[in-house]
């Protein structure tokens, strides 16, 4: 998920796509906004893989609570990214490369794969797994002390 018209953005999804998910066999959804047309003609090709473009905000909420593992790539290491903290808060599994999660401090909430086959292992190694209260736990414990806005919110007030 993302601005899929973002030059990044459109090569990771589309190396995810080449290397990654042309080899599995269950329902993958790609969503963002604005897809290059390279991008949608390589879909169409893929019975398997669902574009869903220029969706509202809670549609998207929706897609990233409800699907069972996130894939979030990058090739460009650039602080933090709003993909990542969305679907840290909202959704179960996440797979992503290391760049993604750089200075983030989230490494330990995320499964960290950074080579197309190794992805594609945890995508299907995932499958079979439950999210459950202790992973929504830890996912508290970590976001509750390092990005809470309130807390935050507090700590900038001592300096204005």
């Amino acid at each position: 998920h993302g601005s899929l018209n973002v030059l990044e953005n459109h090569q990771a999804v589309i190396f995810l796509i080449k290397s990654v998910f042309i080899n599995v066999n269950f329902p993958i959804i790609i969503a963002g906004k604005k897809p290059r047309k390279s991008l949608v003609d390589l879909i169409k090709k893929m019975p398997h893989i669902k574009l869903k473009a220029d969706l509202p905000q809670d549609e998207m909420n929706d897609l990233i609570e409800n699907a069972h593992c996130n894939v979030l790539y990058t090739f460009q290491q650039s602080g933090i990214k709003h993909k990542l903290l969305n679907a840290v808060y909202r959704g179960r599994f996440i797979v992503a490369n290391q760049k993604m999660v750089s200075n983030s401090g989230l490494d330990s909430l995320v499964i960290l794969r950074n080579e197309a086959d190794k992805i594609l292992e945890e995508i299907k190694e995932v499958q079979e797994l439950e999210f459950n209260q202790s992973d929504i736990d830890k996912r508290k414990a970590l976001l509750l002390k390092d990005y809470n806005n309130v807390e935050n919110a507090k700590i900038l007030a001592k300096y204005l």
